[in-house]
């Protein structure tokens, strides 16, 4: 038996995410990048989307102008999904489907929203932290049993 080749869309999937980390490294306002779901936990199918969460001082500004979604490829849909504390922005690329989550930083530091804990503990994948509020947050989720 071959050794079985590389799955493109996991290709695909590692350079989108690089390419949105380094992109949002740069970006003004940036404080956090997660990876979460399937990918975060090394589950994901051909079929999966790429689940991310962005914190941002100012979310409001990437929610009001999308345009920003181009620097990644050519999107043939842009659709905004509201989760509460995140706002997301869901995106078909021809390659792939790219879930931008945006939140402000109580998305880290808010105790009281379980979905943040359901998040979390159904896989979260650090990208880019440099002040570790995520990582904080993180860490007392995941010290903290679930409820119910």
């Amino acid at each position: 038996m071959s050794p079985a080749s590389p799955d493109p869309s996991n290709r695909v999937a590692r350079n989108m995410i690089e390419a949105v980390v380094e992109w949002w490294k740069e970006h003004p306002g940036a404080i956090a990048a997660a990876l979460v779901g399937s990918y975060a936990r090394d589950e994901a199918r051909s079929d999966s989307d790429i689940d991310l969460v962005l914190l941002s001082e100012n979310p409001d500004l990437l929610l009001e102008d999308t345009s920003w979604v181009r620097q990644f490829g050519s999107p043939s849909s842009v659709s905004r999904e509201d989760w509460g504390d995140v706002t997301s922005v869901r995106v078909r690329y021809p390659d792939c489907e790219v879930e931008f989550g945006l939140a402000g930083a109580a998305w880290a530091s808010d105790p009281a929203d379980p979905g943040v804990g359901r998040v979390v503990r159904q896989g979260i994948r650090i990208l880019h932290d440099p002040e570790g509020i995520l990582g904080a947050r993180v860490e007392r989720i995941l010290a903290t049993p679930p409820e119910g």
